[in-house]
């Protein structure tokens, strides 16, 4: 039997709900400019521009056009003249609402007080703003209708340290092998269908095994047993799992899909009864000045390309005793590595770095900070080892942790990995994140 795991100014805001972001997937920075065209304040005289700043996080620009409470904007601060406008020492910091088109930010809402019976800046959905030095506004600087000027500073990076857990495209691990069993799941969270191509690879990367094609309704998943979808071409393999949206079954070109795909998987070994889930790696599909593709369009690898993932190092951030879990063998503790290239055209596919590409070192840490093994590991397709593996003649012989430093990747080049370990039935397992350097122990 096999078991699934599982995954607008003043009252008219006043009625809608607080937003709450479904993901953080990043802090993104926003620069606004207010541009005066009438009277005068602070020592500032129109005509003339103002600068500031304020955050948002960056799922939240996946919603539709419309209104949102003020509460998504953290950290805003402006200055006028000799005056600064800052969120966080603020009176009464009251941003009443978002403006969102086209998954752009064009207006901010506010009745802001920097001071009580003092300095107010008030701002509305046509981007017109008036700031006051009284409350009675009698001296005041403003701008009419489209007075603000929006614009994101920093969008995303095309090389990112951590897989996210949603993305335009999502990679899963699976092993089929014997006594193992894998499920995935994929959720198509959007409010239209989207095709995807679910692409099995082996261990090596070489090529793939074979690919089925799914169609999730909107607000869809599937669940999906790799020992049998595509004809059952993973059984007794171990590898990826590559789902990408496609325009068609007939054209699989790559593209954007309306909203982040997520889901999660398995992996669950039948002769430890012992099992771990986790979310699937999601990478993000970017046009050359980091902003996220439009739905629909196609990720061609020149103008819209996947992120890939890169970091200094990976880290397995705590491992137990080795000792005293399960063995080996019997997947009581599992690193697993995927090194790989992406390929371009129709379709999407993946590849194995060349021999010695990615040759990575191994350092493994006890639980007081010494040093106690290093090894050199090379890995061009998906690796699929253990701790005392790797480690080689050195004994593990307390918990610990451990870091794949990466030697150099070219910019269409990735490396992910996941860790798992099991006292007995008690199983877990988590992605490892990177980091920017390995210790360095005198």
């Amino acid at each position: 039997m096999r078991i699934v795991w599982s995954c607008i100014l003043g009252v008219a805001l006043q009625w809608l709900p607080p937003y709450v972001s479904p993901v953080l997937a990043e802090p993104l920075q926003h620069a606004i400019i207010l541009a005066a065209n009438r009277g005068g304040a602070f020592g500032a005289t129109a005509p003339a521009s103002f600068y500031g700043s304020f955050q948002v996080d960056s799922s939240f620009l996946d919603n539709a056009d419309g209104s949102y409470p003020g509460n998504v904007v953290s950290g805003f601060l402006l200055g006028i003249g000799t005056q600064a406008f800052d969120q966080a020492t603020a009176a009464a910091p009251n941003i009443q609402g978002v403006t969102l088109a086209n998954h752009t930010i064009t207006a901010v809402a506010m009745n802001f007080a920097q001071t009580s019976g003092g300095a107010t800046l008030q701002t509305a959905s046509d981007g017109s703003f008036v700031a006051c030095t009284d409350p009675g506004c009698s001296v005041q600087l403003s701008g009419s209708a489209g007075s603000q000027d929006i614009q994101a500073v920093r969008r995303f990076l095309p090389r990112i340290v951590t897989p996210e857990v949603r993305g335009d495209q999502l990679i899963f691990f699976y092993d089929a092998r014997t006594n193992r069993t894998p499920f995935l799941s994929v959720t198509n969270p959007a409010n239209s269908p989207v095709t995807v191509e679910v692409v099995f690879y082996p261990s090596s990367l070489a090529a793939r095994l074979g690919q089925e094609v799914i169609t999730l309704p909107a607000a869809g998943n599937a669940i999906i047993d790799p020992t049998t979808a595509a004809g059952g071409v993973a059984e007794g393999n171990a590898g990826l799992a590559i789902v990408t949206p496609i325009q068609s079954a007939s054209t699989p070109q790559a593209i954007v899909p309306p909203k982040l795909l997520c889901g999660n998987f398995t992996l669950a070994n039948l002769a430890l009864m012992a099992a771990f889930g986790e979310n699937p790696i999601g990478r993000l599909a970017l046009t050359g000045s980091g902003d996220r593709g439009g739905a629909g369009q196609p990720v061609d690898g020149q103008t819209i390309k996947y992120q890939t993932f890169q970091s200094q190092a990976l880290i397995v951030p705590a491992y137990f005793n080795p000792q005293t879990l399960a063995p080996p063998q019997n997947d009581g503790n599992r690193i697993i590595l995927a090194a790989f290239a992406d390929n371009y055209g129709e379709p999407f596919n993946l590849s194995a770095l060349p021999e010695g590409a990615d040759g990575l070192q191994a350092s493994f840490f006890d639980n007081t900070g010494q040093l106690v093994a290093q090894a050199p590991l090379p890995v061009t397709g998906v690796f699929l080892g253990d701790l005392q593996g790797i480690a080689g003649q050195a004994t593990l012989s307390s918990s610990g942790k451990v870091f794949f430093a990466e030697g150099p990747l070219a910019s269409n080049e990735s490396l992910i990995g996941i860790f798992s370990q099991s006292a007995g039935t008690f199983a877990s397992g988590q992605r490892m994140p990177g980091v920017d350097a390995v210790p360095t122990v005198p």
